[in-house]
């Protein structure tokens, strides 16, 4: 990259500076909204719909909000064996089960509420 870059701008006369930084932060959910997500997940889907997975350094540039202003990321699961889609995320087969778009809205829905009138 800086070989291109170095070319290029010698080409114009012009000089560069590369600040190149390989991934993305990792995200941080905010503590204080943990308890008020699973609640409203609770609601909405009931206590027993909740998994808590490993953390992990996947790449997701919605780090790049949480270290700005207090967030919190969860996964909705939209995968679904008996409907044949169950392709990993980055996978040419990847396919949601658009069912479960209604129930992830809800739960914003309730999580917005559920926040706000405290």
């Amino acid at each position: 990259m800086k070989r291109i870059i170095a070319g290029v701008t010698s080409a114009f006369g012009a000089s560069f500076e590369l600040d190149y930084q390989k991934g993305f932060p990792s995200v941080y959910n905010e503590p204080k909204l943990v308890p008020v997500l699973e609640t409203a997940t609770e609601k909405i889907l009931g206590k027993e719909s909740i998994h808590y997975g490993k953390p992990s350094m996947g790449g997701e540039d919605f780090s790049y909000y949480t270290n700005e202003i207090p967030g919190i990321m969860f996964r909705l699961g939209v995968g679904n064996e008996e409907k044949g889609l169950n392709a990993s995320l980055h996978s040419s087969n990847f396919n949601i089960d658009e069912d479960a778009l209604p129930l992830g809205s809800a739960i914003l829905s309730q999580w917005a509420y559920d926040y706000l009138s405290k």
